[in-house]
C-alpha cells in the first residue's frame, strides 16, 4: 500500500466554503466543525463531525463551516490500489468514508497527522517519504477500524443514477427517467435511499444545484440562459429553486461563488 502525498496541511483558521475534491482527500477533523455536509461521487451524502478520519473520494463535494476553534488536517494524495470513484482497493475490499475516533485512539492518530505534516512540508526528500509512510500506517488503522463496509449497489439503482447523471440539460422527469429500469418506482425509491442515503428528489436537486454553480461561474451566461440550461421554465423559477435550497437570491449565489 503506497502513498504518494501531493499536498498535506494543517487549518486553523475559521472558514466558510464549499469545494470539489480534485483527487483523493484523506484526513482528520479533530475540532471546529459547525457543519460539514459530503456528498460523494455514487450519490452518498452524510454528514461529518469532530473527531473523524475520513477517506474521500475525486468529486466528492464538501460544504462546510469552521468556528475559530479549527483543528483539521488533509492530505490530497494517490494512494496505489484505490480505483474509481468508489474507495475499493482491488483485492475488492471496500471501505467507508469516514471513521469515528475518540479519546487516546484520537490523540494518537491527531498526534501522527501532526507530525506527517511538519515532514511533508520539509525541503527534505526522506522526510517527505516518511510522512507518506506514516499516512500508509494510518491508512492501515482505518480499514482495521472501519466496520460498515459500503454495500454493493444493484445493477438497477446503478443505471438510474447514471440516467439520472446524464440528463444534465433536467429535460426528463424522475418518473421518465424509471422507464425501462426493472422495478416499480416505489421499490426504486426505497432502494436508492437505503444505498444512496438521501431520496431521488433530493440528489437531483442537490446535482441541479451543482450545475447552476458551475454555470454560475461563467459570467457570459445571464440567468435566463442559466435557467434554460436547467430545464427552469424561467428566471422566477429559478429564483424560487436557488432560495429553497441556498437561502439567497441568483445573484447572491453567483457574488458568493465569485469570491
Amino acid at each position: 500500500m503506497n502513498i504518494r502525498i501531493k499536498e498535506l496541511m494543517y487549518y486553523s483558521i475559521a472558514q466558510t466554503f464549499v469545494q470539489t475534491l480534485p483527487i483523493t482527500y484523506f484526513g482528520l477533523f479533530v475540532a471546529g466543525i459547525e457543519y460539514m455536509h459530503v456528498r460523494t461521487p455514487d450519490g452518498a451524502a452524510f454528514d461529518v463531525t469532530d473527531g473523524t478520519l475520513v477517506l474521500f473520494p475525486p468529486g466528492t463535494v464538501l460544504d462546510f463551516r469552521f468556528n475559530s476553534s479549527r483543528c483539521n488536517y488533509f492530505a490530497l494524495c494517490d494512494i496505489e490500489g484505490m480505483s474509481g470513484n468508489r474507495l475499493a482497493f482491488c483485492n475488492g475490499l471496500e471501505l467507508a468514508y469516514y471513521v469515528k475516533l475518540n479519546g487516546k485512539r484520537l490523540n494518537l492518530i491527531h498526534d501522527q497527522f501532526e507530525r506527517a505534516e511538519k515532514l511533508a512540508n520539509s525541503s527534505i526528500q526522506r522526510n517527505r517519504k516518511a510522512a507518506e509512510l506514516l499516512l500508509c500506517g494510518i491508512l492501515a488503522e482505518f480499514v482495521k477500524l472501519s466496520e460498515t463496509v459500503t454495500p454493493r449497489i444493484p445493477e438497477p439503482l446503478l443505471l438510474l443514477k447514471q440516467k439520472i447523471d446524464a440528463d444534465s440539460g433536467f429535460r426528463s422527469d424522475i418518473a421518465e427517467l424509471m422507464e425501462e429500469i426493472p422495478g416499480s418506482a416505489g421499490h426504486l425509491r426505497r432502494l436508492f435511499r437505503e444505498h444512496y442515503r438521501i431520496g431521488i428528489a433530493e440528489y437531483r436537486a442537490g446535482y441541479r444545484l451543482k450545475m447552476i454553480k458551475t454555470w454560475m461561474l461563467d459570467h457570459k451566461l445571464n440567468m435566463k440562459e442559466i435557467a434554460d440550461l436547467a430545464g427552469m421554465k424561467n428566471v422566477t423559477h429559478l429564483h424560487k429553486f436557488i432560495r429553497t435550497h441556498c437561502g439567497m437570491t441568483p445573484g447572491e449565489l453567483r457574488h458568493s461563488l465569485g469570491r
